[in-house]
C-alpha cells in the first residue's frame, strides 16, 4: 500500500496503524466523545496516516482514533500524508515533554 500518495479517504483497521503521539488529552477527548457516533466511524474527518517503514503511523487525529477503540469501532477513516515526519514526530516528544509526562 502506498499510503504517502494517497489523497482520498479510505477506510483502515485501527489495529494495523501505530500510534507516534504518547499523551491524549483527557479534556479534548471530552469534547471528541460529545459528537462521536460509533455507528457512523465514516462520517468522522479522516485521519492522516503515512508509511514509515514497514509501519503505517498516525500523523495526526490520535484522539479521535483512541475514541473510535473506546468505542470498539474497529475500521476508521484514513488519508494519506506526505508532511514532514521528523518535524512532526520531534515536536509530538517536546509537547510530553512540556507536559512532564516523560523524559527523553
Amino acid at each position: 500500500m502506498n499510503v504517502g500518495s494517497m489523497t482520498k479517504t479510505f477506510m483502515m483497521k485501527l489495529d494495523e496503524i501505530q500510534p507516534s503521539q504518547l499523551y491524549i488529552s483527557s479534556e479534548k477527548l471530552s469534547e471528541v466523545n460529545k459528537t462521536f457516533d460509533p455507528d457512523k466511524p465514516e462520517s468522522i474527518e479522516p485521519v492522516p496516516i503515512k508509511k514509515l517503514g514497514d509501519e503505517i503511523i498516525f500523523v495526526d487525529g490520535h484522539t479521535r482514533a483512541f475514541a473510535a477503540f473506546l468505542h470498539n469501532v474497529s475500521q476508521f477513516p484514513c488519508i494519506g500524508k506526505t508532511r514532514n515526519l521528523i518535524g512532526m514526530l520531534t515536536k509530538s516528544v517536546l509537547n510530553g515533554v512540556r507536559r512532564k509526562e516523560f523524559r527523553p
